[in-house]
């Protein structure tokens, strides 16, 4: 039996496209997606209110070593403590952040980089809840 180039040309191309549409259906198949947990919700965020703050210098009298101030819960009442939040303090506009002890509302922040009482024109404080802590 003779077969003419054009007939022989076209099973060709029909066997590269069955070959092609199986890999690619192959492929597809093969994909797994693990289980997820997504969605939505709300609830409310309050605040800390910060009071009565103060600045104490380091061994050079001319450089701010240790911050101390109040620190209460805008909404929940329960003691601001080490044990249930974590509190941070920014002399310079928030480059740099030192970490603060707070015990019963009370934060004391030795700064690691003392820096000039000049060049303090706030203090930027951070503070989070880091245990559950009541309603």
């Amino acid at each position: 039996m003779i077969v003419s180039r054009n007939k022989r040309r076209r099973a060709v191309a029909v066997g590269l496209a069955g070959v092609v549409a199986a890999a690619g259906t192959a492929m597809a198949a093969s994909n797994t997606v693990a289980d997820r947990n997504a969605g939505a919700g709300s609830g409310q965020v309050a605040g800390f209110t910060v009071s009565d703050i103060e600045y104490f210098p380091a061994a050079d009298p001319w450089l701010v070593g240790t911050i101390r101030f109040r620190i209460v819960r805008d909404i929940n009442s329960a003691v601001v403590d080490s044990s249930n939040a974590t509190v941070m303090v920014s002399l310079d506009d928030g480059d740099t952040y030192d970490s603060c002890s707070v015990s019963y509302g009370e934060a004391t922040c030795a700064l690691a980089y003392p820096v000039p009482f000049s060049i303090v024109e706030s203090a930027d404080v951070v503070a989070y809840d880091s245990a559950a802590s009541g309603s």
